[in-house]
Order: C-alpha cells, then sequence, then structure tokens
C-alpha cells in the first residue's frame, strides 16, 4: 500500500516548510512578472514546439501605437499598429500592420451555473497594452482577417538567437517525422497491395446486397459513418434520396484495413469502393433521429478487401461483374416459367 506523507507545522521542520514556501512565491512572483509584460500570454503553452511551428509567422515587431478608443479589456483587447523589423518563419501580410494583442486564456469550464457570469466578469477585466516603442518576438495568426498576437517574448539578442535555434530544431524534427511516417506508409502500402491482388471483384459483388462509391464522414471502431457518392449496387426497396449516408460495423479483424486504406498519402479522406451486406442494426445504429443516414446497419464482406481504393478501371470492373451476375439470375429464373403451360388457368382472384 502506498502511505500518504503529510507534514505537520513543528519548529524542527520549520526551515524546510520556509524554503518550499518561498519557492512557491518566487515562482509566482516571476509568472505574475511575465504575464504583466505580456510574455507567454494569450493562453499558450509554456512550450514553444506548437505555436513556434504551428503560428501563420513569427517575427520580431515594434509596436508603435495603440488605437483603442476605450480602455482595453479582456473582451476588447488591445489593438496595435506594429512595424515587423524582422521575420523568423512565415509570411505576415504586411510589414506594418493592424494585430490585436489577444489576452491570456480565461482557464473558466464551459459547463457549470456560473459559468457564463464568470466570462463575463473576466471580460470586463483591464487587459494591459504593451509599451509604445517596445520591441518583441511573436507568433502572429490570421483569424477572419485579422492578425492576432499569440505567444510572445519581449526582444533581446540572446531570446532571438533562442527562438532561431527551437524553430529550427521543430522544423528539423518534423522532417524527420514525415519521413518516418513516409516510409511506414510506403511499407503497410507494399503489404496492402499484396493483399489487394487476391480481391475478386466478381465474388464481392455477387456476396454483396449493396456497393457504393463513399469516403468516411466520421467515426471508427465499433462503427464507421461513410459519404456516398454513389450506389453502384442497391437494395433499398425504396430509394430515398436524402439517405447519403450508411454506417458499417467494424469487426476487430477489419480494423487494420480500415487504418490503411482510409487515409491517403496527404492526409486527406481516400474515396473507396465499398461492398457491404445488410446485419441486424442495433438499439443505437444507425441513429433514428437522423433523417440523411440509411436506416439499415452494414458489415463488410470481406474483412480484407471489403473496401478498396477507388479506381476507375476498378469501377468499370465492378460494374461489368454486377452485370453478368444479374445475367446469370435471369438465366436461372428463366426455365422455370417455360415449364409453365401455356393455356394454364389463371389463378382464382
Amino acid at each position: 500500500m502506498h502511505r500518504v506523507c503529510r507534514m505537520q507545522f513543528t519548529w524542527e521542520n520549520f526551515p524546510v516548510l520556509g524554503v518550499l514556501s518561498l519557492l512557491v512565491v518566487t515562482a509566482s512572483l516571476l509568472s505574475a512578472r511575465q504575464i504583466a509584460a505580456g510574455e507567454n500570454a494569450a493562453g499558450c503553452p509554456a512550450s514553444p514546439v506548437w505555436d513556434l511551428t504551428s503560428s501563420h509567422a513569427v517575427a520580431r515587431v515594434k509596436v508603435e501605437a495603440v488605437t483603442n478608443k476605450d480602455a482595453p479589456t479582456n473582451a476588447n483587447p488591445p489593438r496595435l499598429r506594429i512595424g515587423i523589423s524582422e521575420i523568423l518563419r512565415g509570411d505576415p501580410p504586411d510589414r506594418r500592420a493592424e494585430a490585436i494583442w489577444t489576452p491570456p486564456h480565461h482557464d473558466i469550464d464551459w459547463a457549470g451555473a456560473d459559468a457564463d457570469n464568470l466570462r463575463i466578469a473576466w471580460g470586463k477585466k483591464s487587459c494591459a497594452s504593451p509599451q509604445i516603442g517596445s520591441e518583441w518576438i511573436v507568433c502572429v495568426y490570421v483569424t477572419d482577417g485579422e492578425l492576432r498576437i499569440g505567444l510572445r517574448y519581449t526582444y533581446s539578442p540572446d531570446k532571438l538567437k533562442w527562438v532561431e535555434k527551437q524553430i529550427a530544431q521543430q522544423i528539423a524534427q518534423r522532417k524527420k517525422r514525415e519521413l518516418e511516417r513516409q516510409r511506414e506508409r510506403d511499407r503497410n502500402r507494399k503489404e496492402d497491395l499484396a493483399i489487394e491482388r487476391k480481391a475478386d471483384l466478381a465474388k464481392l459483388c455477387r456476396e454483396a446486397t449493396d456497393v457504393v462509391v463513399a469516403e468516411r464522414s466520421s467515426g471508427g471502431a465499433p462503427v464507421l459513418t461513410l459519404l456516398i457518392h454513389q450506389r453502384v449496387k442497391d437494395s433499398r426497396q425504396a430509394v430515398n434520396e436524402k439517405q447519403k449516408y450508411l454506417c458499417v460495423s467494424i469487426p476487430k479483424e477489419a480494423e487494420q484495413m480500415i487504418e490503411r486504406r482510409l487515409i491517403s498519402e496527404d492526409g486527406s479522406h481516400n474515396r473507396l469502393l465499398v461492398f457491404l451486406r445488410k446485419i441486424p442494426p442495433t438499439r443505437d445504429w444507425p441513429p433514428s433521429y437522423l433523417t440523411n443516414v440509411d436506416k439499415r446497419l452494414f458489415g463488410f464482406v470481406d474483412p480484407e478487401n471489403g473496401m478498396l481504393p477507388f479506381t476507375k478501371e476498378r469501377m468499370e470492373m465492378t460494374k461489368a461483374a454486377g452485370m453478368a451476375d444479374a445475367k446469370v439470375g435471369a438465366r436461372e429464373t428463366k426455365p422455370a416459367e417455360q415449364d409453365a403451360p401455356a393455356d394454364a388457368d389463371e389463378p382464382r382472384r
């Protein structure tokens, strides 16, 4: 069992408590001084990894003016006129621009009875403007055509070198990760191609109740929602053009197929040729309240090749397989019709 350690005040442990208190107070004062100066504010993480490489630009700027007519607040933060003297990464729209000095995040939960009132009160609090003439290293975002300053550091030659080093390191690490991911995709694709070559389109089409050209809309295991672009084989009794989506139950053995074939190399959703069979719906799937979703639940005909990357050639082969299957079905029913005598009595009504 773990033992909880509780330190009670005694004169013997007073020096320990004193040191701990001093450390807490010092940290609080440093944090307060940074916030007062505007450093690391705007709700940005302490680590520069995200903002320095994900913002639209990182630049060295000089504050030329504060243009607010009223005293700035968190809800109406300082609006600045800035001059950009050096671009460290990205491409800001203009060298001289208007920008919003984003306040620190309120850190108020969105749920709760008093959440709205707390956010209103936070919005009314004063938001300090940077001094006119001060220089900063800032992360710039463009939102709805407006420049917003997020993570920022007071400019100094040492801080500039540090930021440049961080950006270079993160870009190098990102390239390394992308190269590793590409190698993994190539390896997976090579393995997957061997599985794809085993796909028997005629058999898949024959065993499927429905065949669609689709892409992922949402979800994953245990249920995947597909956006339908085209129905190649449709088992619906009544066609409803509003039903643009369908739900597919994903068994454990199909998860690897899903992982390898849903996302293309450029990160966008693949268009897929999907072979499905109807299965009994569950209590939750498909959702009864959504009018644009097919009311039937489906499963893959084959957990390895139930969905194949869409190509025009594969599409034509699937259509041909479907037509051939339909002709076979017609031939099987024709002899039974010929067996009936020509003068057979019609059934009585």
